[in-house]
């Protein structure tokens, strides 16, 4: 089986019939998925397998999955330009359901730490921050310049944002006020960025090589740039 933080293995192998796509939570407690009928459903996973189901209420038929919250507790749904979350438990929607203008680009779609907050980013390279539970915007950040951001992430402990672009900037931003906290990282192509586990590095990764900065200041810290032998 594997073992969880809480001490509990589940077997390995489980199977789930009529379902049609299938993700679990990050700590494993429970299992997303669509059955063949296309409705959306929670499985509870217990220690000897799997548990009760829940059915979510009211998703659209084109709805798609896009992720657990960190908790657990909340799932993300899009589709074309609409965001949704459902609360993971109850299968209620959890809030008003948010608009992207333009293209929606689902890889950036994030949840704060908290699972209060949403982030995501459309066509116009400006990301969009709401409250999951009223639907209100408290903070937009400004365009890192017309290009298509591919990846956005809070900090461990929410304060921050950093977000990246397919032109290889990459900037942190105040996670209540939506002003950089950072000057702008520029890479020589595009670019991923994602904070340490505790919060006090960001990473960027662009081609083969992988920078460190400073997680509040983007100070810069150092490089390792991947070769043929070391990889």
């Amino acid at each position: 089986g594997r073992e969880t933080p809480g001490g509990f293995a589940y077997p390995v192998g489980i199977r789930f019939t009529a379902t049609r796509d299938a993700a679990p939570s990050p700590a494993l407690q429970l299992v997303a998925a669509r059955t063949v009928a296309e409705t959306m459903q929670t499985w509870k996973l217990e220690t000897d397998g799997v548990g009760q189901n829940v059915t979510w209420e009211g998703v659209p038929a084109a709805a798609e999955f896009v992720g657990f919250s960190p908790r657990g507790d909340r799932v993300a749904l899009h589709w074309g330009p609409n965001l949704g979350v459902w609360d993971s438990v109850t299968g209620k929607q959890a809030g008003p359901g948010l608009l992207v203008s333009g293209f929606l680009n689902a890889k950036t779609i994030s949840f704060s730490p908290d699972g209060r907050l949403l982030a995501a980013s459309g066509g116009n390279g400006e990301a969009r921050v709401w409250e999951i539970a009223t639907g209100r915007e408290p903070v937009r950040l400004p365009s890192l310049g017309n290009f298509l951001v591919i990846s956005l992430s809070f900090s461990p402990d929410g304060t921050r944002i950093a977000m990246s672009n397919l032109a290889g900037a990459a900037r942190l931003f105040d996670a209540v006020t939506g002003q950089p906290a950072s000057p702008l990282l520029i890479h020589s192509s595009r670019v991923h960025a994602s904070f340490s586990p505790d919060g006090r590095f960001l990473e960027t990764r662009a081609g083969r090589t992988l920078r460190l900065w400073d997680g509040h200041t983007g100070r810069p810290m150092g490089e390792i740039t991947e070769t043929d032998t070391i990889r």
